[in-house]
C-alpha cells in the first residue's frame, strides 16, 4: 500500500537473485518494462499480416498511430528519413506503452527513472552517431559544428550532442 505519492519512484526488489556474486534481481522497474515489451510484441504479432481493406477498430487505431509517427518523421527529416521509420515507430510505441502503464493505479513511472532515461538516450545517441559515422565518414562529425572550428571545440561539441540526447527523454 502506498502512503506517499513519491513511493512510486522506489525500486522494490520482488525476487532477489544472485548469480556468481552479481545481483540480477527482479525488481519493480523490470516488471513494467516486461509488460510493455510483451504488449508491444503482442501488438505486432496480432496485427502482422491481418490487415484488411476495410479496417476494423483496432486496425484503424494502429494505422492512425503509424500515420502520426510517419507524419512527424516526414516533417522533421523528409524522404531521407523514411528508412528510420521502424526505429522511430518502435521507440515511440515503447515509450507510449510505458507511459500508459504508469498511469494505472499503483503503476511505476518508468520514464521518470534516471537509469531508464540514461539507457534509452545514450544507447540511441551512440547508435545514431555510429550510423552517421559509417554512412558519412568523418564529415558527419563536422556537420555538428562549423567547418573551421578547432579540433577541441569539435570534440567537446560532439560529446555535448551525445549528452543532449539525455535531455530529449
Amino acid at each position: 500500500m502506498f502512503f506517499s505519492p513519491l513511493e512510486q519512484f522506489d525500486t522494490i526488489t520482488l525476487d532477489p537473485l544472485f548469480i556468481w556474486g552479481f545481483d540480477i534481481s527482479f525488481n519493480s522497474v523490470v516488471l513494467p518494462l516486461l509488460i510493455a515489451d510483451v504488449l508491444l510484441y503482442l501488438i505486432v504479432f496480432f496485427f502482422h499480416n491481418s490487415f484488411k481493406l476495410i479496417p476494423d477498430f483496432w486496425q484503424l487505431i494502429f494505422e492512425k498511430l503509424y500515420l502520426f509517427v510517419f507524419n512527424i518523421l516526414d516533417q522533421q527529416t523528409g524522404p531521407k528519413g523514411y528508412i528510420y521509420l521502424p526505429l522511430v515507430f518502435s521507440l515511440f510505441t515503447f515509450i507510449l506503452l510505458c507511459n500508459l502503464i504508469s498511469m494505472t493505479p499503483f503503476g511505476i513511472a518508468l520514464t521518470s527513472h534516471i537509469a531508464i532515461i540514461m539507457y534509452l538516450s545514450l544507447s540511441l545517441g551512440f547508435s545514431i552517431f555510429l550510423v552517421g559515422y559509417f554512412t558519412y565518414n568523418i564529415d558527419f562529425f563536422f556537420s555538428i559544428c562549423a567547418r573551421m572550428s578547432s579540433f577541441i571545440i569539435t570534440f567537446f561539441n560532439y560529446y555535448r550532442n551525445i549528452f543532449l540526447c539525455y535531455s530529449l527523454f
